[in-house]
């Protein structure tokens, strides 16, 4: 699946901004503040259902204006598709695909898959839990929809179980109420354990094939075991941290307090990690996720590269695109990238050939639209 179109109405700094891609390599170049990021940005909304920059949808739109419009015109061989976004200044949204209207978000995952690479994403390495959480779930639901549909109900009953424990805290309930919530929480969270796991082994054999192909100097190990995967087990936890879940009106154990460990070398990465080391971990873990998902669904995800080179060392940057060219040459197809930079030269530095015949150029100016 690759991008054809982007047309952008009053989202960001754009207004009435149109930018056809090649199916190959695309780079967008100008100074700061001139959208490059939010082009990206544009796609992996049209994508995932959500910005990768903020949680906030008030923050799409231009300042002053009422509409947002997004609209991306896909293809496969020869199936198109096109996705719009409609949003207005209160942050109400609605999405199609074609002239049908998705109210799922899970019914837009997976359809169009990218893969982006981003400073706003190093919270994968150096956040909290639920950052990587995030990571694996996104990646996860965009390759297997029964994964994306357990997740989604494992939420729902989640969220019914914590407003049962405060009107149990609140005296407005009984405590044997939350019986039924536990049973429900239960098979939801084995269910979603055993492909969580299932999907992670298999990503894993990914990332070690992506470090074998990059360096022999990154020694980084992936680490996650899912706490249980028998139905009493997770019952008699839920049972003993019952006073704390009425206390705290949150229930404390299950797959949504899970964490995924990053090991580089011996260390723990998010306590003991340089700069450098958080860097080039997430590079790795993004690349393995390309691979990932086109192993699995036979499809190239489109990757969206904000402004990587500039922050890596020449020796570094030459070693990703040589993993990508291996990537193509083992997939015999092109990977459609797109690219920001505020310099072409480092570009040039780090093996990427910005005047060859199937790469497009496009210069975007911060006082004027693209």
């Amino acid at each position: 699946m690759a991008i054809i179109t982007i047309e952008m109405d009053s989202f960001r700094n754009h207004f009435k901004t149109q930018i056809k891609f090649n199916p190959g390599l695309n780079i967008l170049w100008g100074q700061n503040g001139s959208g490059k990021t939010s082009v990206l940005e544009a796609i992996h909304t049209l994508s995932f259902g959500k910005s990768f920059k903020t949680s906030k949808h008030q923050e799409l739109l231009t300042i002053g204006d009422e509409l947002l419009t997004i609209k991306g015109n896909f293809s496969q061989k020869e199936t198109k598709e096109t996705v719009t976004l409609h949003q207005n200044k209160k942050g109400e949204r609605r999405f199609r695909v074609g002239d049908k209207r998705v109210f799922g978000l899970k019914d837009l995952i997976g359809k169009n898959p990218v893969v982006v690479l981003s400073p706003e994403e190093q919270a994968v390495t150096k956040g909290a839990p639920a950052q990587r959480r995030q990571f694996f779930n996104k990646m996860f639901s965009s390759i297997s929809r029964p994964y994306a549909e357990t997740l989604v109900r494992y939420h729902k009953i989640l969220k019914q179980r914590n407003a049962a424990l405060i009107q149990i805290r609140d005296k407005k309930e009984k405590q044997d109420s939350l019986k039924i919530w536990d049973e429900h929480l239960s098979q939801e969270a084995i269910s979603l354990w055993k492909k969580r796991q299932d999907l992670f082994n298999q990503y894993n054999k990914e990332l070690k094939k992506v470090l074998e192909g990059f360096s022999d100097d990154e020694k980084l190990n992936l680490e996650y075991q899912a706490p249980t995967l028998k139905k009493n087990t997770f019952l008699q936890k839920l049972n003993k941290t019952t006073t704390r879940d009425i206390t705290t009106g949150q229930t404390n154990a299950g797959p949504h307090r899970d964490d995924f460990n990053l090991i580089w070398d011996t260390k723990n990465l998010k306590k003991l990690g340089s700069q450098g080391e958080h860097k080039i971990t997430l590079i790795l873990l993004k690349l393995a996720e390309l691979f990932f998902i086109a192993t699995k669904t036979k499809t190239t995800p489109t990757l969206l590269l904000d402004d990587l080179f500039a922050k890596l060392d020449s020796d570094r940057s030459q070693k990703i695109v040589k993993l990508i060219k291996k990537f193509e040459q083992k997939f015999q197809t092109k990977i459609q990238t797109i690219i920001t930079t505020t310099d072409l030269i480092s570009l040039e530095k780090s093996g990427i050939d910005t005047q060859a015949k199937n790469t497009k150029t496009l210069h975007l100016k911060r006082t004027c639209n693209a």
